[in-house]
């Protein structure tokens, strides 16, 4: 990836998603664990080598691929990718101390927090204002949330880091987990209500109410989460059975309804968007950094891949949040 492009900060956060899993879940054997291993350590080192940027073709920074501390907190062109860029820098820096348990990468993620105060960061990873809703940041805000939960969970569990390693990691970890919290809850009042499984299922796994991080959370506070997973689970399988077969973006003109009342202060484009959320099958569904409320949308010349929906069964169903 050193050569890719001007690739986004949010291929990043896949690739950063994706190999853990592929590493501890899917990997048969240890020449694919070792695999999946080199590529986050490399993506990682670019990062940390290069003064916090990402690195293209030309040997010059990419337009998004951005986490450097002094832009950015100081720059107020990009006071919106503040928090999210935040919670993407710390999960990469720690997701590779996890595996390799080289002290390089502890050692940056404390310094961002010590000195530039990432972890605060966090408590405003959304950016609230009508018209400056990122529906892109959404997803890859998300995608971030499971990246960081699943590296501190890593580190806890893992064999490869000794008792003093995981200790000296504890001491950052729950502070850092306390501010997660804040700005996720925040998060989700804004997100929750597009009942997105995608979205749904991992609040429950970044808040400790499935099984799997839940130790993660027990003695750092004792305050009740503010949104219940059961309640979000029964959204996001409502939100799968109305999922569509159909994955051609047919027309769809739901303005001329009587039933749909439309969000006129949230119209900052000109687009019709509708004030509560309509079924999916009533609407054209597209990929989880879509606006779910947009009411007149589609051609007929596209055909969406159903990764949304995958993504989500599959989250949903191994951590048994689809009930029996």
């Amino acid at each position: 990836l050193q050569f890719k492009g001007d690739t986004s900060s949010d291929e990043i956060v896949g690739h950063e998603f994706v190999y853990p899993l592929v590493h501890d879940l899917l990997a048969g054997n240890d020449d694919e664990r070792q695999r999946a291993y080199i590529l986050v350590l490399n993506i990682t080192t670019n990062i940390l080598t290069h003064d916090w940027y990402l690195v293209g073709e030309k040997h010059t920074a990419t337009t998004w691929g951005f986490w450097n501390p002094i832009r950015i907190n100081n720059d107020s062109n990009v006071q919106d990718d503040r928090g999210i860029n935040s919670l993407e820098i710390l999960a990469y820096l720690l997701q590779t101390y996890a595996y390799s348990g080289d002290e390089r990468f502890f050692d940056s993620a404390k310094l961002l927090i010590d000195i530039y105060q990432y972890d605060i960061n966090l408590i405003n990873a959304k950016m609230i204002a009508v018209c400056e809703n990122n529906f892109s940041d959404d997803q890859l805000a998300y995608l971030s949330y499971f990246n960081l939960l699943y590296a501190i969970n890593t580190i806890t569990l893992t064999d490869h880091l000794s008792p003093a390693q995981k200790a000296r990691a504890k001491l950052i970890t729950d502070k850092l987990l306390e501010y997660m919290k804040i700005g996720l809850d925040l998060f989700h009042r804004y997100t929750q209500t597009e009942k997105s499984p995608f979205y749904n299922f991992i609040y429950c796994y970044a808040t400790g109410q499935v099984n799997q991080t839940q130790h993660l959370f027990n003695k750092i506070y004792t305050s009740s989460v503010s949104f219940n997973c059961s309640s979000l689970s029964t959204d996001g399988i409502w939100h799968m059975q109305r999922w569509p077969l159909e994955l051609i973006n047919w027309p769809q003109f739901n303005t001329i309804r009587l039933d749909v009342q439309r969000n006129k202060p949230a119209e900052c484009n000109g687009k019709p968007y509708a004030l509560h959320l309509l079924p999916p099958d009533e609407r054209n569904v597209g990929k989880w950094n879509s606006n779910a409320y947009s009411l007149d949308y589609g051609t007929g010349f596209k055909e969406e891949d159903p990764t949304p929906f995958l993504i989500s069964y599959w989250g949903m169903r191994y951590f048994n949040l689809l009930g029996e």
